[in-house]
């Protein structure tokens, strides 16, 4: 998966970005009280098949799922490659 990046808030102290979740990613199927996300992260909402769901602990990340999350600039990096690594 790509990352776009959606906007900039705070003169560019954060940022927030969107994804569209693989079947190959390793954060697929998985709850997002699962995922250990960096600090200062948010998953703002989850766009699946046309409807927009905002998330709770127990909402899994399914394959098509376009994921937007807002977080810190210097967490960015991290986030974007959590959301994006494959499995093994």
């Amino acid at each position: 998966s790509e990352t776009r990046l959606v906007a900039t808030l705070n003169r560019g102290r954060a940022e927030i970005f969107s994804t569209v979740i693989d079947a190959d990613d390793a954060v697929a199927e998985l709850a997002l009280r699962s995922i250990i996300f960096p600090k200062e992260t948010l998953v703002i909402y989850i766009i699946r098949k046309g409807t927009l769901i905002i998330p709770n602990g127990d909402t899994v990340l399914t394959p098509g799922d376009e994921v937007v999350a807002v977080c810190t600039k210097r967490n960015s990096k991290l986030l974007r490659k959590m959301l994006t690594e494959k499995k093994f």
